[in-house]
């Protein structure tokens, strides 16, 4: 950029004779440099040039006073909203946006009440919306208000939602959330969207309330704003207009036919609103832990059957199934304390006849750890229901491996008739400290590695894996002559962990095998 402003001082001369030439093409380039190079000192220049009597010169002078945002040019850019081509009046209000000042917020503000095309008032609501003053937000609430009538499903709601949550003014969380329920159309998403930027405590638990809704469009949308409340405070959350995005939406301003494609403007607006950022998922649930808590409650105590499942599952997921945490660690104690706060709602959902509801309360149960809990899930083990047995032996790899009691459990789990419960009896024994295992354990896990279901072998020996049960190398490396890709896996990677002199024999001769992941597993990577 440094290197930009020195060649700009050293142009900005000649660029401005050019500007004075009779050959329209050579005042074209000229205007079209100026914008590139963001030269401040050109902006009143260029805005004069808005009202040039060459319809081509006006488009790229609005073009380039957008790209360079000073707000010296906002006065001549005021009066190309007079201008009699619609298509300059268009551009004239989509650069307000990017320049900004006292006199700008109050035309767009005009444009906004009294402009009969739907589609100037929307681009003046993106454009208010970037500038940021606080006056425009009664206006665009007024409007947003008027757009009820058509259930939030015009362009004109899309740039409102936009614009409020661009302004991230409190206010507006109410009229943002009935856009995000009642909006058949783009604005519902863009309404969670500006949400996520009001980020106000009251804001974040309007998403968390539609997330746990019951509806899939709803939820949908409040997972993307719940995705960017955690992303707000980054460079890809920004909302202010700056040289990058004006540059990119030229391409909507059509020097030739003298037209601004608003409609595909504000497409391309939802279209990058749409985009779910990559963040640490884990972060946002942490720092919202007390939020989670209290909303979860609320929805246990108050909602149908259907969405307390949804709760609960979602509760058992890592970040709550809204990405993957960075640290699992850090993640797992924050989500042990907030799910302590809802134990004894959840000891009565374990407690009811409704699957859907016990499967994941078994789990989270099992997650808080609470011994007073032990016996409740044991007996679950017994269950004639396959799938809560198979929850409660998860429940109890989560928080009770090392008792005595639970691998007693989980080593008659390794016998249910039912495979699924079976592989979650292996998975849970794999949580074990190796050392920890009471006896019976590894010859109960050896026993499985001859189950007729693949899941229940593969559990069995990542488990012996895990609790370097050397006994268990003969067995392991006969598994290794199994025609299933996924046994040998597990069988190399368990052989790795145990390094016994037995084990490191047979790996040798795969360290060096042709397929890659063979190899690896084999080298413990």
């Amino acid at each position: 950029r440094d290197a930009l402003t020195r060649l700009g001082a050293r142009a900005f001369p000649l660029l401005m004779d050019a500007l004075q030439a009779e050959d329209i093409g050579q005042r074209q380039l000229a205007v079209r440099m100026l914008g590139e190079l963001r030269l401040g000192s050109a902006a009143l220049v260029l805005g004069r040039m808005v009202s040039d009597e060459k319809d081509p010169l006006r488009m790229q002078a609005v073009i380039a006073v957008a790209r360079i945002g000073d707000e010296r040019a906002a006065t001549p850019l005021l009066r190309a909203l007079d201008d009699g081509q619609p298509g300059v009046r268009d551009a004239a209000t989509w650069a307000l946006g990017s320049v900004g000042g006292k006199e700008a917020v109050s035309e767009l503000i005009l444009i906004l009440r009294e402009e009969q095309s739907a589609r100037q008032q929307a681009i003046a609501a993106v454009s208010l919306g970037r500038i940021g003053s606080e006056r425009a937000l009664k206006p665009l609430l007024t409007a947003l208000e008027a757009s009820k009538t058509h259930r939030y499903n015009d362009s004109l709601s899309l740039a409102l939602a936009f614009a409020l949550g661009a302004l991230k003014h409190p206010a507006a969380v109410d009229a943002l959330d009935d856009v995000m329920r009642q909006s058949a159309g783009r604005a519902g998403p863009v309404a969670a969207w500006g949400l996520a930027h009001i980020g106000s405590e009251a804001a974040r638990t309007r998403l968390l309330h539609a997330y746990w809704s019951g509806e899939a469009t709803l939820r949908d949308r409040a997972r993307h704003g719940l995705l960017w409340s955690g992303a707000a405070a980054s460079a890809q959350a920004r909302v202010k207009a700056d040289y990058a995005t004006m540059h990119s939406e030229a391409r909507f301003v059509s020097e030739r036919d003298m037209t601004f494609e608003g409609d595909a403007f504000l497409e391309n607006l939802s279209g990058e609103i749409a985009f779910v950022p990559i963040i640490d998922a884990g972060a946002m649930v942490a720092r919202d832990a007390s939020l989670i808590s209290q909303t979860a409650r609320e929805k246990l105590s108050q909602s149908d059957a259907l969405v307390q499942a949804e709760v609960l599952d979602d509760l058992a997921r890592p970040a709550l199934g809204l990405g993957q945490p960075g640290d699992a660690a850090k993640l797992r104690a924050v989500r042990q304390s907030m799910l302590k706060a809802l134990q004894p709602q959840l000891r009565e959902f374990a407690a009811k006849p409704d699957a859907s509801v016990v499967r994941p309360a078994l789990i989270l149960l099992g997650m808080i750890g609470d011994a007073q809990d032990l016996n409740l899930l044991i007996k679950a083990t017994t269950s004639q229901e396959p799938e809560l047995r198979r929850a409660a032996l998860t429940a109890l790899g989560e928080g009770f491996a090392s008792s005595p009691a639970a691998q007693s459990a989980l080593m008659e789990g390794l016998k249910d008739r039912d495979f699924g419960a079976r592989a979650a009896s292996a998975h849970a024994l794999a949580t074990l400290t190796p050392g920890s295992q009471s006896q019976g354990v590894e010859a109960a896990l050896m026993g499985a590695l001859k189950d007729s279901y693949l899941s229940v072998r593969v559990e069995a020996t990542h488990a012996l894996g895990a609790l370097r049960a050397e006994r268990a190398v003969p067995q392991l490396v006969a598994l290794l002559d199994e025609p299933s890709l996924a046994v040998k896996l597990a069988a190399l990677t368990a052989l790795s962990h145990i390094n016994s002199a037995q084990a490191n024999k047979a790996l040798t001769p795969w360290k060096t095998h042709a397929d890659w992941r063979l190899r690896g597993a084999a080298r413990g990577e």
